[in-house]
């Protein structure tokens, strides 16, 4: 088995709380920060009712209404709701799981040079994957 590592996980979301209960699963020191004062708020109801629950029977270290201000090497900066003053965690690691962006960069290199595109999936807005299964059933109805 491999020496745990101290690992800090910025971003409370699904991604996330099942990013911080994988690390601690295998036996990490591991705490999670969000700026918001509750977690997985972007999970459907089931998965966030099972995710909360994994999360409070593990030995992950929750830090919700905690803003992260600055990082820099293996020095997280932290500004908690509760607290005026900044804080700072000394981690091994750090892991980023602060949301996604589309990227319409191929749909962009190829507007006006196909007869037909369509935006679709992450590349239009990053959702669930039951909307990216339909945008691209509604697209193929199209051709």
């Amino acid at each position: 088995m491999l020496e745990a590592k101290d690992v800090v996980v910025v971003g409370g979301g699904v991604v996330g709380c099942e990013v911080a209960l994988f690390l601690a699963e295998r036996g990490n020191r591991v705490t999670l920060v969000e700026m918001l004062p509750h977690l997985a708020v972007d999970a459907e109801v089931i998965t966030r009712i099972e995710l909360l629950k994994a999360l409070g029977a593990s030995s992950v270290r929750i830090m919700t209404s905690t803003r992260c201000m600055d990082v820099e090497g293996r020095r997280v900066v932290y500004l908690c709701d509760a607290d005026p003053r900044t804080s700072e965690l000394h981690p091994e690691y750090i892991v980023f799981a602060l949301g996604t962006q589309p990227n319409r960069a191929l749909f962009d290199e190829l507007s006006g040079k196909v007869q037909e595109l369509f935006l679709i999936g992450d590349a239009r807005e990053p959702r669930k994957i039951f909307h990216a299964v339909y945008e691209g059933a509604l697209a193929a109805t199209q051709v």
